[in-house]
């Protein structure tokens, strides 16, 4: 059985730091994902309508894939260049988890701040909507699937637009 995975991407245009536990044990899980698939990398997929899509992973890879993203060079990494999340979905294939995700670049001149989840159990989906709504984030994007446990495990995405000073 899949434990709910929880992690939770936060970025700020103008560079405010989510200081979230949950993140640095992501970024751990990933780092540990990624080191045993050492040159294991997605080709990145076209996905018209959403930007670029990672294409359907298995967990582990997807973590990968995740850290890849997540690595900082010249000080900055992917999602610090101007790129966010626009879906995320799951499913179950053959006997396993997978997800994909599609990103793209942000507005230009829009201050902006996103969130996305993958993996979670309803009452944790329902939670989060409520919250991220009630902060004023529109949800983007949701999708669900069922586990072989006959559970629906849920994957969000929400942005917020604000006017930059």
């Amino acid at each position: 059985m899949l434990k709910e995975i929880n992690p939770k991407i936060a970025c700020f245009k103008d560079r405010l730091i989510d200081h979230n536990p949950m993140k640095t044990v992501f970024t751990l899980l990933s780092v540990f994902s990624f080191a045993l698939l050492t040159g294991c990398q997605s080709i990145p997929q076209a996905d018209d309508a959403k930007g670029t899509s990672t294409g359907w992973l298995p967990l582990a890879q997807f973590n990968a894939e995740l850290a890849r993203l997540e690595k900082k060079q010249n000080g900055k990494n992917f999602w610090d260049e101007g790129h966010w999340v626009t879906s995320v979905d799951g499913r179950w294939n053959n006997g396993i988890a997978e997800y994909r995700m599609s990103y793209a670049e942000v507005p230009e001149n829009e201050g902006y701040w996103w969130y996305w989840w993958f993996n979670q159990e309803e009452s944790s989906f329902e939670q989060r909507k409520r919250y991220y709504s009630d902060e004023g984030f529109t949800m983007v994007h949701s999708q669900s699937y069922l586990n072989p446990e006959g559970e629906k495990r849920y994957q969000g995405v929400w942005h917020k637009i604000y006017p930059k000073n």
